[in-house]
């Protein structure tokens, strides 16, 4: 218990990171009302980088612990490539899911214009797949170099890497709003229309190939679930943008508890997979009485970095939220507590009923958990806002 305590702290940690990618978008503060699809754009984008970072990572940590994976840099397994280019494949197709669903979506409660779909659908399949372009090796670097130190992948890679791949996906976001302002929308309409090309290949060159189809087909439906959530995050936040706008430590903030609770879900259910592959704990109850002993772990980590996580968002923020350290330490904590206890329930329940199924778990337990964990952040968050300020 101890060294999950440890290994936890220490990947948690870095998701401290992810202020700096929501002081990045607080920069556009200035846009947030003559420009709502800024904020109903940002969670879905920070959803799907969640998503397929979690499948990468999960699936990483399993082949690595069970050897389908070698933890080398060159010359490595058929499997390790092909996943790879999946990992592309299902970014480009569930992100162009998530933007029309994202358009409809706030076009219906009237956050968005219909001239507003060219910009749903470019400006989050540029983001997300320049950021896994960018993203991807530096996660199968860090799951090589903590399996190597004989750290446990499935602990560290995805928090580890959750907040490069934040400051990644917010450093991204920034460019490609303002390149839209700058009216060079064709930029990013041309880089989509080159990945189209580069996915189309991926899928004629290895359609055959059963771990290809395998995680592009379950990958597909979990992550695109998952992002119908992060769009709804996206619509949650566009009503509140009144508010985001005068308190800039909300936003700066709120990326690094997405990744914090997002974190919570990806230990417990990368581990939970883990255990299910090679047999650990052969009953309901066993499994049971071994995710209370990891989850219970797994949390006080996250207490910690939660209590942090409040000090610095009165730093960020001004006006009445950001004068009280106590008042934004009390939203904290409350996201924290009532986060875990649903994210963590949650990824037990979809790690055993997809195994249960036959189903690789690494294909939903992660994209599932981590999605959820957004909305559920976004909820909490708010929430906490009008009871404690």
């Amino acid at each position: 218990m101890l060294s999950t305590i440890t290994q936890s702290l220490l990947a948690l940690t870095f998701n401290l990171g992810s202020v700096f990618a929501g002081g990045i978008v607080s920069f556009l503060s200035y846009g947030f009302i003559e420009f709502p699809w800024i904020l109903a754009l940002f969670p879905p984008v920070l959803t799907i980088r969640g998503d397929i970072g979690g499948i990468l990572s999960g699936k990483l940590g399993t082949m690595l612990n069970t050897g389908r994976v070698r933890p080398s840099f060159v010359g490595n397994t058929k499997e390790f490539y092909l996943l790879l280019k999946s990992i592309f494949v299902l970014a480009f197709l569930d992100t162009l899911g998530m933007g029309l669903f994202s358009f409809f979506l706030n076009l219906g409660i009237g956050s968005a214009k219909v001239d507003h779909l060219l910009i749903y659908l470019f400006l989050p399949t540029f983001v997300c797949l320049a950021s896994v372009t960018v993203a991807l090796p530096i996660t199968v670097v860090v799951a090589i170099l903590s399996f190597r130190k004989g750290f446990n992948p499935d602990i560290v890679v995805y928090p580890a890497v959750s907040m490069m791949n934040d400051i990644i996906v917010a450093s991204v976001f920034f460019f490609a709003v303002k390149t839209i302002e700058r009216g060079l929308l064709s930029l990013l309409a041309l880089f989509s229309l080159l990945s189209a090309f580069l996915v189309l290949w991926f899928c004629k060159s290895h359609i055959g190939e059963s771990s290809f189809r395998k995680t592009i087909f379950e990958g597909v439906s979990s992550v695109f679930a998952s992002s119908l959530l992060g769009s709804f995050s996206g619509s949650i936040l566009t009503g509140f943008r009144l508010k985001i706008e005068g308190f800039p430590g909300l936003i700066a903030i709120y990326p690094a508890m997405m990744s914090v609770l997002g974190g919570i879900g990806s230990i417990i259910g990368s581990m939970t997979t883990t255990k299910l592959a090679i047999g650990l704990g052969r009953s309901i109850k066993q499994r049971l009485q071994i995710f209370v002993k990891d989850a219970i772990a797994v949390e006080i980590s996250a207490f910690t970095i939660f209590c942090f996580l409040g000090l610095l968002g009165a730093f960020f923020s001004g006006g009445p939220i950001g004068s009280s350290a106590f008042a934004l330490i009390r939203v904290s904590l409350f996201t924290n507590l009532i986060g875990f206890l649903v994210i963590s329930i949650f990824s037990f329940v979809i790690a055993e009923g997809t195994f249960k199924k036959g189903w690789d778990p690494d294909n939903f337990v992660v994209p599932m958990v981590t999605s959820s964990a957004d909305l559920t952040t976004t909820l909490l968050l708010f929430l906490g806002v009008y009871l404690f300020q």
